[in-house]
């Protein structure tokens, strides 16, 4: 997994490797991260109802989770997770 901006912040480092169960979402593998990084994590990426906040970019070897199935995205081995800050310029 790779954090970048206030989540690299937040759990101290810029990469992460860790094994995947198979068939886990995106949703259930952010909660085992902050189990083993930081409880604020999951606070930090998703709201109350548990969806995605909008300030947060979730990819998956490159691809936006909002063009796959969003939080509940299943991860297989060897995928990289990437967190994101949102990006402006102009």
């Amino acid at each position: 997994m790779k954090f970048f901006g206030p989540f690299k912040e937040l759990v101290g480092k810029r990469w992460m490797a860790v094994e995947v169960h198979q068939d886990i979402s995106i949703l259930e593998f952010i909660h085992e991260m902050a189990e083993k990084s930081n409880p604020r994590l999951v606070e930090e990426i998703v709201n109350h109802e548990e969806d995605l906040r909008p300030n947060v970019i979730v990819l998956i070897n490159g691809r936006n989770i909002v063009h796959l199935d969003h939080l509940n995205t299943k991860l297989k081995d060897k995928d990289t997770v990437a967190l994101f800050p949102p990006v402006g310029g102009g």
